[in-house]
């Protein structure tokens, strides 16, 4: 959030000021000739030749007012920072004898008529339709908050004796829904109580992102501005570069092909780019991990920018470039040109993650027991809280569809992921210390590199993971289980 100005205007500037609020909302006027402004305002203001003096300046996290985010509306969506800073000035507008009215923000694009007393407010000059409304005196907001709906996962995520950990499956564009998880963890001011982030393949972009404190505003803008073509990332191949592949893999002699593995795309460079567009250089403060599939060795791999000098990783845990790491994960097999990192000044080639975990879990529960084996975990319990985005096209599939040679391949990887998922599931959940919570949305009526499909996969994600969630809250809790 930005700053918030205390503000004299000269008296004769009063009304002139007055007319251009409606127009650009330029202050908020309280009693008296004290206004307060946001530092857009100001900026505006001192633009359209208007006089004033700054009284005070003070950050508007540091305001004193705390804005409630009530149920469902806060998670569909959030304001920006500039709203923000706007209902934080409104909101200092209307102390009266030291008592500060409670903003109350309900939610974008919803119907006004079911909320008594609600408003519309965004940014100086903005048009979005941000909705509020000031508490009533003497009213609980607590009935209406994120936290009152969710009081079982709030209770994991505070608990001591369990290690939280949140595991984000790949999914190509798709995973753009998961940032509804990383808004309701925030709005349950629980950030600092997950413990571990891991990521595989698009979903060790978006942890990442998470991990190092990237704003989930800034995450969505990301996959709206390659919606709307203010970024161009191209995930699919063209049909010329489909036709030179498949020409040198059965038309050239194998002595003149290029040795390794190939795909269509070498798109290693453009998703550094892309995740480092977003990320900038932050880095993470929530231990992060990826999984990665090593064709060198034909295993599976953590990858982390961590640093340990613990004997027993060897050989289980490998330190690389935070972003290397997730472009590593995200090397799709056939279609990406697989990701080469130097390591020990050797090359080791890697593929998407997802070639044996869809969505990390047995990596986490391995290196949990080891963890807890060697003495550097106290804590006896593990809660895994795991989001899965990709299309389970084997579930989709009629054995007398007429399929490509592609798509056929997508089927066989699919059902090979699906088979051991579940074979990893049954193993995890037979361990009483440890509770596996899934949640999905398959969204598979679009192709996961769709660009077109980002505002869906955002919009529609609180309709999948978050009634997941609701059920959770809503089911009995299992007695054998130890959380």
């Amino acid at each position: 959030m930005g700053k918030i100005f205390q503000i004299a205007l000269d008296p004769k500037d009063v009304k002139k000021a007055d007319r251009l609020r409606k127009y650009f909302r330029f202050f908020y006027n309280p009693h008296r000739n004290i206004w307060f402004a946001t530092e857009r305002a100001v900026n505006a203001a001192r633009e359209k030749k208007i006089k004033f003096s700054v009284e005070k300046e003070l950050d508007a996290d540091d305001s004193g007012v705390r804005i409630v985010e009530s149920f469902p509306g806060s998670l569909r969506t959030a304001p920006t920072s500039g709203a923000a800073d706007e209902i934080v000035a409104l909101t200092l507008a209307g102390e009266r004898d030291g008592q500060m009215p409670r903003p109350v923000f309900l939610g974008r694009d919803i119907n006004l008529s079911y909320h008594p007393g609600a408003f519309l407010l965004d940014q100086s000059g903005g048009s979005r339709k941000y909705a509020w409304r000031f508490a009533q005196q003497g009213e609980d907001l607590g009935e209406i908050t994120v936290a009152h709906r969710f009081p079982r996962l709030l209770k994991i995520l505070h608990d001591p004796d369990t290690k939280f950990v949140l595991s984000l499956g790949g999914g190509g564009l798709k995973v753009y829904a998961q940032s509804v998880i990383f808004r309701l963890i925030d709005a349950l001011g629980a950030r600092e109580c997950v413990d571990e982030i891991w990521g595989t393949s698009g979903g060790a972009i978006g942890g990442l992102w998470y991990a190092c404190g990237v704003p989930v505003v800034e995450m969505e803008k990301s996959g709206y501005d390659l919606y709307n073509g203010r970024y161009s990332l191209r995930l699919t191949p063209s049909k010329l570069s489909v036709l030179k592949n498949l020409l040198a893999h059965h038309v050239v002699p194998a002595r003149f092909r290029s040795s390794g593995f190939s795909g269509f795309l070498d798109m290693a460079k453009s998703i550094y780019d892309f995740i480092f567009n977003v990320k900038q250089f932050r880095q993470p403060t929530i231990p992060f991990y990826c999984i990665a599939f090593n064709l060198n060795s034909f295993r599976s791999e953590i990858l982390t920018p961590l640093r340990f000098n613990i004997p027993e990783y060897e050989d289980l845990i490998f330190t690389v470039d935070p972003i290397e790491a997730a472009v590593a994960s995200s090397s799709v097999p056939v279609l990406f040109v697989p990701k080469v990192i130097k390591r020990n000044n050797v090359d080791v080639t890697y593929i998407d993650g997802m070639t044996t975990e869809s969505v990390p879990m047995i990596s986490i529960y391995k290196k949990w027991q080891l963890d807890r084996r060697i003495g550097i975990e106290k804590r006896s319990k593990l809660f895994i809280l795991a989001a899965r985005c990709a299309n389970e096209t084997v579930f989709n599939y009629r054995p007398k569809e007429r399929v490509g040679e592609l798509q056929m391949m997508m089927i066989y990887h699919d059902a090979l992921t699906t088979a051991m998922a579940e074979s990893q599931r049954v193993l995890i959940e037979r361990d009483p210390k440890v509770q596996l919570v899934e949640i999905s949305t398959p969204l598979s009526d679009w192709n996961n590199f769709d660009i077109y499909g980002i505002p869906t996969f955002i919009k529609e994600s609180y309709t999948y993971f978050i009634n997941d969630l609701l059920r959770f809250e809503d089911q009995p809790p299992l007695e054998e289980k130890a959380i």
